[in-house]
């Protein structure tokens, strides 16, 4: 006796044509994005790609994909804070991908992680192995090498690689609140990257910024007066101090 194949309930068929007509979409989508990036058109880019974010399927390769011409369009626009944090999330969903490692690694080296930046190439190259693209990978490598010792041997003696990359991120996560009108929370993180290693007039001269809009100009003097001892020549620094003195001159009494 034959037994009858069953058929496939209506929903299955249902859902199979509606993924099928998604990925459809994206694909077309994405190639109007990379289009759009060959033209120059950076912005329209990032629409495309962010239109389809929410449609791919989530932690799938299609996911990836969106995610991957949508850090490229932020790179080329200069977003770079956007793309570390686009490349990021891509490689926690295909983290055997040494393209998006090598990625990542030159979005991390724009918003200055420049630990992170090598521990992103070397992944890149360990995972690329013997191929052609892995000649381009290990010359990242080398630069990116290069740039995370200079930054090492501005920090204090026996200031690791981790301690680096701990420090670079929680300084742009300063900057991120920063840039929130967070002041307080990034004047925290500012104190905590000095504590690290007070060696950098930059951190500094945030952490001046910070309590000068808090309305703590006492310490915002001595913050950037201590940029300004580090790096005599920081124009930043010297302005900021300027406009305090501004500031402190008017809530003096007549």
């Amino acid at each position: 006796m034959t037994t009858p194949q069953s058929k496939a309930p209506r929903p299955h068929r249902y859902r199979s044509r509606q993924r099928t007509s998604i990925t459809r979409q994206i694909n077309t989508t994405l190639a109007q994005a990379i289009e759009a990036m060959q033209a120059g058109e950076f912005e329209r880019a990032i629409r495309l790609a962010q239109s389809m974010v929410s449609l791919a399927p989530p932690r799938s390769f299609l996911h990836v994909e969106v995610l991957n011409t949508l850090g490229a369009a932020q790179m080329m626009s200069q977003a770079y804070a956007d793309a570390y944090i686009t490349f990021s999330e891509a490689v926690q969903i295909l983290p055997q991908d040494p393209y998006l490692w090598y990625n990542r690694g030159f979005a991390s080296r724009y918003t200055m992680r420049f630990g992170q930046a090598l521990l992103d190439f070397d992944q890149a190259v360990q995972l690329e192995g013997d191929t052609p693209a892995a000649v381009q990978y290990r010359e990242a490598q080398q630069q990116a090498a290069y740039l995370a010792q200079r930054y090492l041997e501005m920090r204090k003696p026996g200031f690791t690689l981790e301690q680096l990359v701990q420090q670079e991120d929680l300084f742009q996560q300063a900057v991120q609140a920063m840039e929130a009108e967070q002041w307080a929370q990034a004047e925290a993180q500012l104190r905590q990257v000095i504590e690290m290693s007070d060696n950098l007039p930059q951190p500094w001269c945030n952490l001046g910024v910070c309590l000068m809009v808090q309305g703590k100009l006492l310490a915002a003097e001595q913050a950037l007066l201590r940029a300004l001892e580090l790096k005599p020549d920081y124009e930043h620094a010297r302005a900021n101090l300027a406009v305090l003195h501004a500031m402190q001159q008017e809530d003096a009494p007549n």
